[in-house]
């Protein structure tokens, strides 16, 4: 038996119509709330980081661009780990000014900061490392 396409040109599940959902509908309205939520809303995808080291390396500068969120602060963590782990106790500078972070990202960034350490998650054996946040500059801004 063949198969007719609807006027609509879509095979749906219900007697083989696709039924639209309703503009109101609560499905439609909290998809709607998750895409104004995402980082992505506010057209930067991704993190990019560049780590600048000082020729002797006395200091470390990771630059940060896009939007810190909770999500993709751990990569944050592993690369201001393997700059830690090119001389031990360095001061690395995480440049935020150029980035938009949420707040408890940022939030968690100044507490590893403060501790001095990483989280254990990210360096299990909890060697110091020397943190100092610049916070994301004007224009940019926290997100909830």
């Amino acid at each position: 038996m063949a198969q007719t396409t609807p006027p609509g040109g879509r095979i749906g599940r219900d007697d083989g119509y696709a039924r639209p959902a309703h503009e109101g509908s609560p499905a439609v309205q909290a998809r709607r709330r998750a895409m104004e939520n995402h980082p992505s809303s506010i057209g930067a995808r991704k993190l990019r980081i560049l780590v600048r080291l000082d020729p002797e390396l006395a200091s470390a500068r990771i630059c940060v661009r896009g939007v810190l969120t909770p999500a993709n602060l751990y990569a944050l963590y592993c690369i201001a780990r393997r700059t830690n782990g090119l001389q031990p106790g360095m001061p690395i500078t995480v440049d935020l000014t150029g980035a938009q972070a949420q707040a408890d990202a940022l939030k968690a960034l100044h507490l590893s900061a403060a501790e001095r350490r990483l989280p254990a998650t990210v360096d299990p054996a909890g060697a110091p490392c020397w943190l100092t946040v610049l916070e994301p500059g004007p224009g940019t801004g926290s997100r909830r």
